[in-house]
């Protein structure tokens, strides 16, 4: 967007300087200045008018940078926004000479309404993308923590190794991934994820789902197998153990709900556990009649 006569020049000389290459660097304004959407704003613009040249230009250099210069997504949402700019009777340039096309009667109304097209094709462009790489990031998640699984059956300590065999562990891990991928793929049309930029953040979000699943599934196997919980379970197998994971993957309340029904007294043995005052939620505070800082005198 030029928006002083005096300025057109410059971004005109720009483009031209640059030609028609292929080598855009979004970093660099000079270097993609030719692919922004230029024009002319009134010199005595309405107060409708400031802000729709404010959200033209938003929208122009966002669509640039999420989708680059010569996608679909990109090409959509550029046409639109130069209909909008025509629709509003602003100067309107195209490509790189200084020929130029200029709406006829002012319709601003109309270019609202173009531009909150070119916006919404522009979200919806953006979360399909988005959820894409949440989805990427989910399945690396998994393969990077079964392929660890793997290498740890290989260096497992002694006392882990008795704890979960080093085949179950690689079960558990595999199970509860796959919940991961199932729960993403059942839900990903809810998944919103239009506002995240960074793609780097949307891959370790995914990432992070199997590795929290994973945890869940052997802690949730080493307190139903040690029976530290009370689980009615109709077979021991290792198959039901599977599918527990799973359901750690699957639903993360699943877990913790199992997990909040562990107490700390429960876990120490009788000549140990201190008989604990309860609090307003039920959960243990201290013992009888210690203070916070040792017993009440």
């Amino acid at each position: 967007m030029i928006g002083k006569r005096r300025r057109r020049a410059t971004a005109a000389g720009s483009a031209d300087d640059l030609g028609s290459g292929d080598t855009i660097d979004l970093r660099r304004y000079a270097s993609f200045a030719h692919e922004l959407v230029r024009f002319a704003a009134p010199d005595h613009p309405s107060d409708e008018d400031s802000d729709l040249v404010r959200d033209i230009v938003v929208l122009d250099h966002r669509s640039l940078h999420a989708f680059g210069a010569h996608s679909q997504p990109r090409a959509e949402v550029r046409a639109l926004l130069q209909n909008a700019v025509i629709a509003a009777g602003y100067l309107l340039f195209l490509g790189e000479s200084p020929a130029s096309t200029k709406g006829g009667a002012r319709n601003i109304r109309a270019a609202v309404g173009l531009y909150a097209q070119a916006q919404a094709i522009f979200l919806r462009y953006l979360q399909s993308i988005n959820r894409l790489w949440y989805v990427g990031g989910v399945f690396c998640g998994v393969l990077l923590l079964v392929l660890f699984a793997f290498g740890a059956r290989l260096l497992m300590p002694a006392g882990v190794a008795q704890a979960v065999r080093p085949d179950l562990l690689t079960a558990l891990i595999f199970f509860a991934g796959l919940g991961s991928i199932v729960s993403v793929l059942l839900r990903l049309s809810k998944l919103d994820v239009a506002k995240e930029v960074l793609r780097t953040v949307l891959i370790i979000s995914g990432m992070g789902r199997p590795f929290v699943a994973s945890a869940f599934a052997v802690v949730v196997y080493l307190l139903v197998h040690n029976k530290l919980i009370a689980v009615a379970l109709t077979s021991d197998s290792d198959g039901t153990y599977f599918v527990i994971a799973f359901l750690c993957g699957f639903s993360e309340r699943f877990a913790q709900d199992l997990l909040a029904r562990v107490e700390v007294a429960e876990l120490l043995p009788d000549d140990v556990a201190p008989d604990f005052e309860r609090g307003r939620d039920g959960a243990p505070s201290r013992p009888a009649g210690e203070g916070p800082f040792g017993p009440r005198r």
